[in-house]
């Protein structure tokens, strides 16, 4: 026994219910080390919409509570592995929280799960965040409507406008199979 508890940080028995694996993997979320954390990212995503409502109540828990900002980051983590309805609300909810580390999460989850109806909401946050946020937000408007992100970008370089997002823009612009976008670049 010594051999397989030794230097074990708890001592005792685990004693929660794990007929239901929600509630450990939310609390894995608020104190998790590295590795388990990952993992109940992972399998709140693979629940899909099982993982609601406690994902969702975990979400506007600590939602406004600066405080607890970490937590909330990873709930926003575990979202992005979530394809559901509900989690992609969240992380259009998410977008809006005054912490650039939360709406960076949030952007990350949008990079996989975007919507069409999602572009008009992220290309107009794009004026008023940072610069890394524009940058990132390139990948969720493709996501969301390739050709609209297409003309955005292109509108942008016709102007001479947002030089910063012509790094991350331009080579899927090269590799466009759309002719319109092929002949708007030839032209600029």
């Amino acid at each position: 026994m010594v051999g397989l508890l030794g230097g074990c940080a708890q001592g005792g028995f685990y004693d929660r219910d794990l007929s239901d694996p929600l509630p450990p993997l939310l609390d894995k979320l608020a104190r998790g080390r590295p590795d388990p954390l990952k993992r109940a990212k992972e399998e709140l995503g693979l629940l899909g919409a099982r993982a609601f409502p406690g994902l969702a109540a975990l979400f506007h828990g600590c939602y406004s509570d600066l405080m607890r900002s970490a937590l909330l980051e990873n709930v926003v983590d575990a979202l992005a592995f979530n394809a559901s309805d509900e989690s992609h609300g969240l992380l259009l909810e998410a977008l809006q929280h005054p912490q650039e580390s939360v709406r960076t999460k949030a952007l990350d989850g949008l990079a996989k799960w975007a919507r069409p109806e999602d572009f008009e909401l992220v290309a107009g946050h794009m004026a008023i965040e940072s610069r890394e946020l524009r940058q990132q937000s390139v990948a969720v408007l493709y996501r969301a409507d390739v050709a609209r992100a297409e003309e955005l970008f292109l509108d942008f370089i016709a102007r001479g406008e947002e030089r910063e997002l012509w790094i991350i823009a331009g080579p899927r612009l090269a590799e466009t199979p759309r002719a319109e976008t092929s002949r708007r670049c030839a032209d600029l």
